[in-house]
């Protein structure tokens, strides 16, 4: 793995923390979680489909897809739910994780601790 990949994975985590942050404020305008979460995955699936486009990456045939193990499918829906987690435990003054002296570090140490945790499975 080349320098270049160490730091597009250190700048995807550090978007994580944004992430949780703009979340929790879009929560907070909207009044509602679940709205926000939504507008978050259909922003996310636009900029993916976007990137696709740019790099005229080609759609896999439906035979490709029908051919998954069952389980493989189980990813997106690990994603809403921490997606979920994320939207219900942020803090409620739409501060969530950008604000240092407010962080809501237990749930990022229990989130990071379960997910390394499940990976030395």
């Amino acid at each position: 793995m080349s320098w270049l990949s160490f730091a597009f994975a250190f700048v995807a985590g550090a978007f994580i923390t944004i992430q949780a942050g703009s979340n929790s404020q879009l929560k907070k305008s909207l009044g509602v979680p679940m709205p926000a979460l939504i507008v978050n995955y259909l922003l996310g699936i636009s900029c993916i489909a976007l990137y696709m486009l740019l790099k005229r990456e080609p759609v896999p045939a439906m035979e490709r897809a029908a051919e998954a193990p069952w389980w493989s499918w189980t990813g997106g829906m690990f994603g809403a739910l921490y997606g979920v987690a994320a939207v219900l435990l942020a803090r409620p003054d739409g501060s969530g994780h950008s604000d240092r002296a407010r962080c809501h570090w237990p749930t990022d140490l229990l989130s990071a601790a379960g997910s390394f945790r499940l990976g030395g499975i």
